[in-house]
């Protein structure tokens, strides 16, 4: 008796004692996305699918919010999303297809509120993990057991100098576009040089070392910089240890950073030291090290991320997707799948296939970028060719977000798509969602879903053009906003309103066979009010004439007059 009692308090302390994560089975997949508010303020939305047999939707979900280095902020910015109303997702089986044995059940939750998420430099990781997935799926190996990790990241600044230290181990100085120099103490340490692709000084009784990085010019960001550098440790430090982080603005004092700028002894690992708001004309990055005169070289000081971030805010929401993909489509014939997504701030949208994440271990961030540990695929299986052993692989379309290709066998099947959003060329973030899919028994052709495009945007008034991939023998049935049908294959609507803005679908059918839709987002804009036109008139010859028009927000001009005249500007002269 006294030997189980035993056991049970073990048990029960173990399962104390492990951190608290998401906990439900037979999840089928799901997302997070933000928008921003304005301020600090952002309205997070975490989406969770969830196989109706297993156990029931969390109540709420934590999402967790770490720094660029992969640190918790301090105070935490972590917070929790209440789950909102449970929706049930129709299993629409393909045309002509037969029903498989066991029809999946599929229902949605959406978690969401506002939070409050002060900027930071190098910006915001959010995450939250769940476990565990069918345990039927075909793809991956022990899916019983394997988790979901959805993940979005809030860039707040864009970089403008950074040295990650991707550069040969042993390298002491570096003449390149970031450029930096290391020198040693009178005593010095065992070794200072990259190594793994960070920084690392290892150290010695009385070593000292340091870092510097070019003069970097800051005169054209007049919103000002801000600075942050990843330090961390290896070994006990000991008192008389110390890692100092320095900036010099404008060639002036050497001024310790204000966050973890003095890092003393066993410092917390990793810590992010971070300066903000700094305005001149150049800045340069000091790193002190010392040791004392007991230091063995187990001990070692690593840096990383040392960057420098324009200071003026990076307003941004992340993509959303917009069409959720069917939970049944036909084996042995080609399928066509709409991942496409919408970005409010008009973002270029990249889509790529990638291998979903588990649950554990959490991620890690090297160089601010997130690293997660895949799902193990079962051997012939991959990111891009999720439903065949040894292909064919799919296809996404990298602009437009459809997906192609053919299952060759029926079964439960897992894949991930990745949306990342440029701006200017330049990457702000990635945003994944992992699903599962069910194959099912169809006729030997089931018409693909018509690939649809449209002259889109458009002004009210302007003529609406939809278009529709060919699909041999076919008929075409079109439906979309304000009651819009067409059984033409590429319709045309006269004089649209705004009411016509909104979602358009197209589907063939081929004798008698209706397959699956293919689906468009179409905008129309209203047409902007006339701007008031005025001048200096009027005039005598030889004067100059000066026209206005008033201002409207992001407009552009186009003036027309006698004598040829024209104009882009706002507020033409005519010497």
């Amino acid at each position: 008796m006294k030997s189980i009692y035993t056991r049970f308090v073990i048990l029960i302390f173990i399962v104390l004692i492990i951190p608290f994560k998401g906990l439900a089975s037979h999840i089928v997949g799901g997302s997070i996305t933000y928008t921003y508010n304005g301020g600090s303020n952002y309205t997070v939305m975490l989406k969770l699918y969830r196989d109706c047999s297993g156990i029931a939707f969390p109540a709420s979900a934590v999402i967790v919010v770490q720094q660029a280095n992969g640190s918790l902020f301090s105070p935490t910015r972590n917070f929790t999303l209440p789950g909102g109303a449970i929706i049930n997702i129709p299993p629409i089986l393909p045309p002509c297809a037969t029903s498989p044995s066991v029809v999946p059940c599929v229902e949605e939750r959406a978690y969401t509120a506002t939070v409050s998420l002060p900027s930071a430099p190098g910006g915001m990781h959010l995450y939250y993990s769940i476990c565990c997935r069918n345990g039927g799926i075909t793809n991956i190996t022990t899916p019983a057991s394997a988790g979901e990790t959805f993940y979005a990241f809030i860039p707040c600044f864009r970089s403008v100098w950074a040295e990650d230290f991707t550069l040969p181990n042993g390298t002491i100085i570096d003449a390149g576009p970031t450029a930096w120099t290391r020198t040693l103490g009178v005593t010095p340490p065992v070794s200072a040089q990259v190594n793994g692709n960070q920084f690392e000084i290892t150290g010695a009784n009385n070593g000292s070392a340091g870092w510097t990085s070019q003069v970097i010019s800051i005169a054209s960001y007049t919103a000002g910089v801000n600075l942050s550098v990843n330090a961390s440790r290896l070994g006990a430090m000991q008192a008389g240890d110390s890692l100092k982080i320095y900036y010099s603005l404008n060639g002036g004092a050497l001024v310790l950073f204000p966050v973890n700028g003095q890092l003393l002894g066993n410092f917390a690992t990793p810590s992010f030291a971070t300066a903000t708001g700094l305005i001149g004309t150049n800045i340069q990055i000091f790193i002190r090290t010392k040791f004392n005169a007991t230091s063995p070289a187990s001990e070692v000081y690593i840096l990383d991320m040392v960057t420098v971030y324009n200071n003026a805010f990076l307003v941004n929401s992340s993509p959303s997707y917009t069409v959720l993909p069917p939970l049944l489509f036909c084996s042995t014939n080609s399928f066509s799948i709409n991942h496409s997504a919408s970005d409010i701030d008009g973002d270029s949208l990249v889509y790529t296939m990638y291998t979903p994440y588990n649950d554990v271990p959490a991620p890690t961030y090297p160089d601010n970028v997130a690293a997660f540990t895949p799902v193990t695929w079962v051997a012939g299986y991959s990111a891009t060719s999720p439903f065949n052993v040894g292909g064919p692989a799919v296809t996404l379309n990298p602009n437009t977000g459809v997906m192609t290709g053919v299952a060759n066998s029926l079964g439960k099947y897992v894949f991930g798509v990745k949306c990342a959003e440029y701006r200017n060329g330049i990457l702000l973030s990635e945003m994944t969602r992992d699903y599962e899919v069910t194959t099912v028994t169809c006729p030997p052709f089931v018409p693909p879903a018509p690939i649809p495009g449209a002259n889109t945007p458009l002004c009210a008034g302007q003529t609406l053009s939809l278009t529709a991939s060919v699909v041999a023998g076919a008929t075409y049935n079109w439906s979309g906003p304000n009651t819009f049908t067409s059984n033409v294959q590429n319709p045309i609507v006269v004089g649209v309103s705004t009411l016509a803005t909104g979602i358009y679908s197209v589907s063939a059918t081929v004798t008698g066979c209706t397959g699956s839709a293919g689906t468009i987002a179409v905008t129309v804009n209203p047409n902007p009010t006339a701007p008031v036109a005025g001048g200096n008139t009027p005039l005598c010859v030889g004067q100059t004439l000066s026209l206005t028009a008033t201002f409207t927000t992001g407009a552009t001009f186009n003036w027309t007059g006698p004598n040829s005249f024209t104009s882009t500007l706002q507020n033409p002269s005519v010497a």
